[in-house]
């Protein structure tokens, strides 16, 4: 169950690191902000918050286990 909990929680982050393009390059996070719509801009705001605070759950719950 721990198991399940941590791949839950990776996933969560590795979500949320790629809608907010933690990873992209500075050149293209400015062109990408410029050209998106706020609509768009408020659709992945939403999609990071939710798999992150999801991922933070699921890691939350694999340590209590873990330490239980």
């Amino acid at each position: 169950m721990i198991r399940i909990l941590l791949v839950i929680g990776v996933i969560g982050f590795l979500v949320s690191a790629i809608t907010l393009e933690a990873w992209s390059g500075g050149e293209r996070a400015r062109n990408r902000f410029d050209g998106e719509s706020e609509a768009s801009k408020e659709v992945r705001a939403k999609v990071t918050l939710f798999s992150a605070i999801c991922g933070f759950v699921a890691f939350g719950a694999a340590a209590f286990m873990y330490f239980l």
